[in-house]
């Protein structure tokens, strides 16, 4: 992932069950558009969840040093609050039940649409295609062929 040592992020999709292939292709595509009318750092992967694969969409918080205090301790830039509430209301229009964030030190945690923790995962960890395929989840970077799981 593009410099995944230096920023944090959320990973999405806006894919609903139920909804045909065509439908959500078109409304991933618009939040392509969207996200970059926005200026945003993104880009697409793939997830798979239970043997379930769907597109998703990964978006970086630029990461300012200067703005690390003990009252802003992950050194979001004033533009990570924007692209947090942007992320959090197209996870509710979606109907998503979690996004993830991944932290500056790769710990990996699903929150609901309302920005609540629901469950730590672990490390978000570069592994092999085997190792990927072989669990419950994973993330591939489609432009590189990297997987990534939480451990």
């Amino acid at each position: 992932m593009r410099n995944q040592d230096k920023n944090t992020f959320v990973i999405y999709s806006v894919f609903q069950a139920g909804e045909c292939d065509l439908i959500n292709n078109i409304e991933h595509a618009k939040q392509f558009i969207d996200l970059k009318n926005k200026g945003y750092m993104f880009k697409e992967l793939e997830g798979a969840y239970n043997g379930v694969k769907e597109k998703s969409i990964i978006v970086f918080f630029p990461f300012d040093p200067v703005q690390l205090t003990s009252k802003n301790i992950w050194g979001y830039s004033f533009q990570a609050r924007e692209i947090s509430n942007y992320i959090f209301q197209q996870a509710n229009r979606y109907k998503q039940e979690c996004i993830m964030h991944v932290d500056l030190n790769r710990q990996a945690r699903l929150m609901t649409t309302r920005g609540e923790h629901i469950d730590t995962l672990g490390e978000f960890r570069k592994v092999s295609q085997d190792v990927a395929l072989a669990s419950k989840g994973y993330t591939l970077d489609i432009y590189n062929n990297q997987y990534y799981i939480c451990i």
